[in-house]
C-alpha cells in the first residue's frame, strides 16, 4: 500500500509538471503566432526587383543624357565660324592688295 501511495503522489506530481508545461507551451505558441517573422524570400525578390528596375531606369536616363553631351560635342567646333570668315576675308583682302601692288 505504502508504494502504491508514493506512485500515486508520483503520478500527481508528475500531471501537475505536465499542466504547467502544457500551459507554458500555450503561451509559447500565442508569443509565436503574435511574432513578426522576417522577411521571407518572395518580399526580398520583390523588393530587390523593384530596386533592379529604378536602377535601370535612371542608368538608361543616364546613358540618353550622355547620348545627347557626345551628340552635342560631336558638332562641336573649336574655332568659331565668324572668326574664320574674318579670317578668310582678311586673307583675300590681303591676297588682292599683293596682287595689286605686284601689278603696279
Amino acid at each position: 500500500m505504502k508504494k502504491l501511495d508514493e506512485i500515486m503522489e508520483l503520478m500527481t506530481d508528475e500531471m501537475t509538471d505536465f499542466k504547467a508545461a502544457i500551459l507554458q507551451l500555450k503561451e509559447y505558441s500565442k508569443e509565436l503566432e503574435n511574432m513578426s517573422i522576417p522577411i521571407t524570400t518572395e518580399v526580398l525578390d520583390k523588393h530587390l526587383n523593384d530596386f533592379l528596375k529604378d536602377q535601370k531606369e535612371e542608368n538608361d536616363l543616364k546613358i540618353d543624357t550622355l547620348k545627347e553631351i557626345n551628340g552635342k560635342l560631336q558638332g562641336a567646333i573649336l574655332i568659331p565660324k565668324y572668326i574664320l570668315l574674318l579670317f578668310g576675308g582678311i586673307i583675300i583682302i590681303l591676297l588682292f592688295l599683293l596682287m595689286y601692288f605686284i601689278f603696279l
